[in-house]
């Protein structure tokens, strides 16, 4: 396990993977504070997880292998992840299918074009 200080270490989350195989993979791995029980604090700006944010503390578990797997957010920061993209778009472009695209993946909801952390937590 590799480790930027002593009570930072790796992760992993597992990615749900749609019909068009977005996102590219199934797992992603994060940086978390261990909390030493059974908790960590998110230490990390997530790019395909989702419902998760930097400051989240979380359930983890380690399986057979010695990995960290991460489970439910057990308190939400109130931090957002934002996913920006910046496009030059030609003028003849199709807008909405750009934004489809741009979307692509992301659950709809009110905010899902602002915050990548969950509803449920008050994102």
């Amino acid at each position: 396990m590799t480790n930027i200080s002593d009570d930072h270490v790796k992760v992993h989350f597992r990615v749900e993977i749609d019909e068009d195989g977005w996102p590219p993979t199934s797992v992603e791995t994060l940086w978390v504070v261990d909390l030493g029980d059974g908790t960590a604090r998110l230490d990390n700006t997530p790019w395909f997880v989702r419902g998760v944010a930097s400051g989240d503390i979380i359930r983890v578990q380690q399986d057979g292998d010695g990995v960290l797997w991460a489970g439910k957010t057990v308190w939400a920061s109130q931090n957002c992840t934002i996913r920006m993209v910046g496009l030059d778009v030609p003028p003849q472009a199709n807008l909405p299918k750009i934004r489809e695209l741009l979307e692509h993946g992301a659950p709809r909801t009110p905010d899902s074009h602002l915050c990548g952390g969950s509803p449920a937590h008050g994102r």
